[in-house]
């Protein structure tokens, strides 16, 4: 929680930007250019190359002075740094999510120490702060029973709240959370409002007992207030988004920036010439609506691949440039469970053989589907690390699971024979993805934490929220799926580019001896809003 100053305009510069996450994201979009660049049709034979990946360093937290907590009585200052030095070391994998319509959750020095603040960005705090909780809460499970925790201990933090204490700050934030998406939402069914009109004082209550601020009035202000009258206000109104404030004052991006810099910026006309400029604005895009015509681009529905290009041969392997000023060299696959070798052997050894003579096999690290853009790339960036993400894919009898995009190939030509690999199978030729699953779908239960190859428990990665889930990775042995670990690597499959549903956020669970196994997965951003719903229905059924 911040003790800063809170700014809660839409627009305006954050100056809470570090060096660190300028860096980062200029490389990013040096990279993205790269990808999206033009190949100068060069290629090269190269040879191959591994490496052993580098140790990862981990720092934990001091020790918790129970006596002093911050304005809202939830933590200290020590507690505070401990979520900070988390909220710094899951910022590489929040910022590379194929999910765009996340907040903004990549804070590089942290969440609590943040000034001026965006109010857009609160929600992307208390996303982390979620993530973080429940972390601990596995890593205190996961210690022996009767274990007394000391300060620099994983799992400290779960033990120094309280196990019950935890659990409402949890479900606080799972709350809010769901409830805001409900907010955004543009459709709202009336039987949903009817359920949430008497909910709403209960998680106002519950919001205000876990969060018991102390300074000025407490919680008497008047936002929160106000939410007492959210189902009134929809029912007159409509979706919350037809009287959101935040529309009216972003608009100046469009109605006054834009048609502003097209004047001769002359003090004594620019308001003047403004206007006009606006006016105009609005008489192209009322002309082009009325002659059936958009001016803006249409959402792409094909599927593309692109990025760094790998073409493969049953003798040799060629890589091809896309800018002359690059180098052919193979992607490294430090940070996976797959070597380059063992990529290159499934399609020399798998693929091919099934193949037309003199076939070749095309590997790419981008699929752009239905507007959606997705990186599957083993060594991306100048750092040459994994960005690898992650999609929900329809894998037909086992439902939509969670998979990981290792990379993706085009096969030009239909296989003699059907290709299968782990249950998986190319029959005709198109653009399939390599991928890591769960090989389980999200379930709406869960228990206290589990260990070993059980998955009747649920997926639920704590009980008290519906928003989070925790799935390892699975691996094929003896005709079976069973958890990845050190032993049992995870396997790799073949999926069909036209399955992939949408994106996915997941995590890895950096506080697990398994990490590179072991995931937080987030449910669909569009179904966010629902669980809202759904609480309000699972809290009246307790009240009757």
């Amino acid at each position: 929680e911040s003790e800063d100053e809170d700014t809660d305009g839409e627009d305006g510069n954050s100056e809470n930007e570090s060096e660190a996450e300028s860096e980062d994201e200029s490389e990013d979009e040096a990279e993205d250019e790269e990808e999206d660049g033009d190949s100068d049709g060069s290629e090269e034979e190269v040879e191959l190359s591994e490496e052993e990946p580098g140790p990862q360093d981990r720092n934990v937290m001091e020790a918790i002075n129970e006596k002093e907590t911050t304005r809202n009585n939830v933590f200290n200052s020590q507690a505070k740094e401990r979520v900070d030095d988390l909220a710094r070391q899951l910022h590489r994998f929040l910022r590379w999510q194929s999910e765009k319509r996340l907040p903004r959750t990549s804070f590089p020095r942290g969440i609590t120490t943040l000034t001026k603040m965006q109010g857009n960005e609160r929600s992307g705090v208390i996303l982390i702060l979620l993530l973080i909780l429940i972390m601990d809460y596995w890593a205190a499970a996961r210690a022996p029973a009767k274990t007394v925790f000391k300060p620099k201990d994983d799992g400290y933090l779960q033990e120094a709240l309280g196990f019950e204490r935890l659990a409402n700050i949890v479900k606080t934030l799972y709350l809010i959370l769901t409830f805001e998406a409900h907010m955004k939402a543009n459709e709202i069914k009336r039987t949903g409002l009817q359920k949430i009109q008497p909910f709403i004082p209960w998680f106002l209550d519950q919001v205000f007992r876990v969060f018991d601020r102390k300074e000025g009035v407490g919680n008497n202000t008047i936002k929160n207030h106000l939410p007492l009258h959210y189902v009134n206000d929809v029912q007159r109104f409509g979706s919350a988004q037809n009287f959101n404030s935040g529309t009216g004052e972003s608009l100046h991006k469009s109605a006054i920036k834009e048609p502003g810099r097209r004047t001769n910026m002359s003090s004594e006309t620019t308001e003047y010439l403004t206007g006009v400029r606006y006016v105009e604005n609005i008489t192209v895009l009322r002309g082009c609506r009325d002659l059936g015509c958009s001016v803006t681009q249409p959402k792409s529905t094909g599927i593309k691949v692109g990025g760094p290009t790998i073409r493969v041969t049953k003798e040799k392997i060629y890589t091809r440039r896309l800018k002359k000023k690059t180098t052919n060299k193979l992607p490294s696959w430090d940070e996976t469970y797959c070597s380059l070798a063992y990529i290159i052997s499934i399609a020399r050894d798998i693929i091919l053989p099934n193949l037309p003579p003199r076939s070749s096999i095309q590997f790419y690290s981008v699929l752009k589907k239905d507007g959606d853009t997705y990186k599957a790339n083993p060594c991306y960036g100048k750092r040459k690390i994994s960005r690898q993400e992650w999609a929900y894919v329809d894998m037909g009898r086992d439902g939509i699971i969670p998979c990981q995009l290792l990379c993706l190939i085009e096969v030009l030509e239909k296989p003699g024979v059907t290709v299968n690999l782990h249950g998986s199978v190319i029959d005709e030729p198109g653009k399939y993805c390599l991928v890591h699953t769960a090989h389980v779908p999200l379930t709406n239960e869960g228990v206290p934490p589990y260990e070993g190859p059980n998955q009747n428990e649920g997926t639920l990665a704590h009980i008290d929220q519906k928003l989070i889930h925790r799935i390892p990775k699975s691996s094929f042995k003896n005709g079976q799926w069973i958890f990845a670990d050190d032993q049992n690597p995870p396997s790799v499959l073949f999926v069909d580019a036209k399955s992939i549903v949408g994106p996915c956020v997941a995590i890895p669970d950096i506080l697990s001896p398994n990490s590179a196994n072991e995931f937080f997965v987030l449910k669909p951003v569009d179904t966010w809003a629902s669980l809202f719903e759904k609480s309000a229905t699972e809290w009246a059924k307790r009240k009757i």
